[in-house]
């Protein structure tokens, strides 16, 4: 009897653990292409359809949450940056497979922001401040995505509520000592320098960087002045 019931619990637990198991050797292959499109490269066109279709495996065996965010977020990547019909087609599609493996597991901060992204393409208003609600609450402190996350949120800042903007405060802060100048340029050209103001109030050792960029600035010759001179 204990023979017995050993080895249906054995069976059971190869059958529970067979297509975790396969999903993720129907994956790998995909793994290295997908690390470099949710860092930012541009694979080539084999490139992506390596990754979607290991993607698509891997949830044929197994339907994970973070998989199929993951398939979403490539196929959302590579419609918004390869300029082909065909790719567009698939915008909806990516949007609903980032939703729906984002609704099993929400803690995804890089499927909340290449959704953030295309809701920012879209001018979806509503879907931006939600997606970066979300990226935030991922992962409060993301400095390797800063830059991403400042880009979308400037255009919503009013509209972020405290606990994002705080978190983005810190983006800012990580920023300013990357390349104080750089930033300070970039939100003096969107009218949005006041939010340095905000982060040096808080953080007083960063005022003298903000000062050397704001004094930088001052010299810098406007581009205004010069297509006018033109």
């Amino acid at each position: 009897m204990t023979r017995l019931f050993l080895a249906i619990l054995g069976v059971l637990l190869v059958t529970l653990a067979l297509p975790r198991f396969m999903a993720y050797v129907s994956l790998a292959p995909g793994v290295p292409a997908t690390r470099l499109v949710l860092e930012g490269a541009r694979l080539t066109p084999e490139g992506y359809a390596r990754a979607i279709r290991a993607h698509e495996r891997a949830l044929s065996w197994l339907d994970h949450g973070r998989i199929r965010a993951e398939l979403g977020s490539l196929l959302l990547l590579r419609a918004m940056r390869e300029n082909d019909l065909e790719y567009l087609l698939d915008w909806e599609r990516g949007k609903a497979e980032a939703l729906q493996g984002l609704a099993r597991e929400p803690v995804n901060d890089t499927a909340w922001l290449v959704l953030a992204q295309a809701a920012a393409e879209e001018g979806d208003r509503e879907t931006l401040l939600a997606a970066l609600h979300w990226a935030v609450r991922s992962d409060p402190y993301d400095p390797d995505n800063a830059h991403i996350r400042i880009g979308l949120a400037l255009p919503v800042w009013e509209q972020l509520d405290l606990r994002t903007r705080a978190a983005l405060e810190a983006d800012l802060a990580a920023l300013l000592r990357r390349d104080a100048v750089a930033l300070a340029r970039a939100l003096a050209a969107v009218g949005r320098l006041y939010l340095l103001e905000l982060v040096v109030d808080a953080r007083p050792e960063l005022r003298e960087a903000y000062e050397r960029a704001l004094a930088r600035l001052a010299v810098e010759p406007s581009p205004l002045a010069d297509s006018g001179s033109s």
